[in-house]
């Protein structure tokens, strides 16, 4: 038996919250299923959206030339209120030009983010690979839910002491 699926795209907000995943089907060209989630994403949200991904430098081309998303980008390409950046694990296989233009550490509209959440998001995932790999796709899905839910609840439930810790140390360095 062939299984089509050959993994998922998550689109993960900064706070590591997964917003919504996509199957990837071999049978299919695999740029399709992150402009889908970025299309999805940039028509519910109005403001400025910055997507991190591992090929953000390619990705931000093949999303201009895309016809089904280009209009989101505006007018200007140069001054969009879409950008893509690499991951900052990532960026360091980039080479210099594209890490200057691209890498979070030298863009201030990233702050702190690192832009590797989905890494962590994978990483954290790996343990139900081998119980879904032979699955039925509901039950794939299933399993896929259930350990999203989990996680978005653990990030849910630290996010009121990570702010709690950055109000802390913002504190701590207007009083010094």
């Amino acid at each position: 038996m062939r299984f089509s699926e050959m993994g998922w795209f998550p689109l993960v907000c900064r706070h590591g919250v997964v917003l919504a995943y996509a199957d990837l089907i071999k049978e299919y060209e695999q740029s399709k299923f992150p402009l889908a989630l970025a299309h999805w994403f940039a028509t519910q949200y109005s403001g400025r959206i910055t997507f991190g991904y591992d090929i953000g430098c390619q990705f931000q081309k093949t999303f201009r030339h895309a016809p089904a998303v280009s209009h989101l980008l505006g007018p200007d390409p140069h001054n969009s209120r879409i950008n893509f950046q690499v991951g900052a694990w990532h960026g360091y296989a980039h080479n210099r030009p594209c890490q200057v233009k691209y890498h979070p550490r030298f863009n201030a509209e990233a702050g702190l983010e690192d832009f590797e959440t989905c890494e962590r998001l994978f990483s954290y995932t790996n343990g139900v690979a081998g119980v879904t790999r032979s699955a039925t796709r509901y039950h794939r899905h299933q399993q896929l839910e259930w350990v999203i839910e989990q996680w978005n609840n653990d990030k849910l439930c630290l996010m009121g002491t990570s702010n709690c810790r950055s109000v802390r140390r913002c504190s701590v360095r207007t009083l010094c």
